[in-house]
């Protein structure tokens, strides 16, 4: 619109000038019959008008054309405004998410170590729930359907001859084959006594079956027998004397655990 205005008030001067050259020229020409005056120069002057209304076109033309490019520029900035935008709620969301999973771990490492002692607390009940257990290697089975008062029989039979001990068949609670009969195999016995003492007693003479087809173990759960698998070997890769009462491993003057979560054998301090 400036432009505008500044073209048509050049236009204006411009004629404003042509009339005061003309008043000059007619002034200085005297008569007008002996000096027709100057020789009209209207035409160039019109020429040169044009020639600066085609400038102010093509001026106005590339004006137009910045504005353009101004309004997609101005487009391509508010669509990256937009962009920007969105892209920090995103990062919210995401802070958001980053928030609740590190809840998330610090529950389920809180739900871990209650599961951990869940299990160890299970674990002890288990093992207390068969300390009058041991488990028999080695007995003919060639009975499929051997009773559970076979079995006992059996057990008695072998306290007997073998360690010198006399039980009755009072002293066995329960005891039974595991697991099915499979021709050519001989299944362990697993007995629970109703003493302690007697339980130990016959544990502790078990040494004199060395030798023989016979072996007496004691009954733990499957954690304590995982741990007393590793803990031995690792014992008797160093050649010297050890004990392994439960889960603790006594070599030497010094004591070893089986960590779980390492898997890995570890001395106490």
């Amino acid at each position: 619109m400036f432009c505008f205005f500044f073209f048509f008030f050049c236009v204006c001067m411009a004629f404003e000038c042509i009339d005061i050259v003309h008043c000059l020229l007619l002034l200085l020409s005297g008569d007008i019959e002996s000096n027709p005056g100057p020789p009209n120069d209207s035409a160039v002057i019109l020429a040169e008008l044009k020639n600066i209304s085609s400038g102010q076109a093509k001026l106005l033309s590339e004006v137009q054309d910045l504005k353009t490019q101004l309004n997609t520029t101005e487009k391509t900035i508010s669509d990256l405004s937009n962009r920007i935008t969105q892209l920090e709620k995103h990062y919210q969301s995401l802070s958001t998410v980053q928030t609740q999973i590190t809840v998330l771990e610090t529950s389920a490492g809180t739900t871990a170590r209650h599961i951990q002692t869940l299990e160890a607390r299970f674990d002890d009940a288990e093992n207390r729930s068969q300390r009058n257990n041991l488990i028999f290697y080695g007995l003919p089975d060639t009975n499929h359907s051997e009773t559970f008062s076979e079995s006992e029989e059996l057990i008695v039979s072998l306290c007997s001859k073998h360690l010198n001990i006399k039980i009755d068949t009072k002293e066995v609670e329960r005891a039974h084959r595991l697991g099915r009969h499979k021709p050519g195999q001989h299944r362990p016995v697993i007995v629970k006594f109703t003493s302690f003492k007697t339980k130990e007693t016959i544990l502790s003479n078990g040494k004199k079956l060395k030798g023989t087809t016979h072996e007496i173990g004691q009954d733990f759960s499957r954690s304590v027998q995982n741990a007393r698998k590793h803990l031995i070997a690792f014992a008797r890769s160093k050649s010297v004397a050890f004990s392994c009462p439960c889960k603790t491993l006594f070599l030497g003057s010094k004591r070893y655990v089986f960590d779980e979560m390492s898997q890995s054998i570890k001395e106490m301090a």
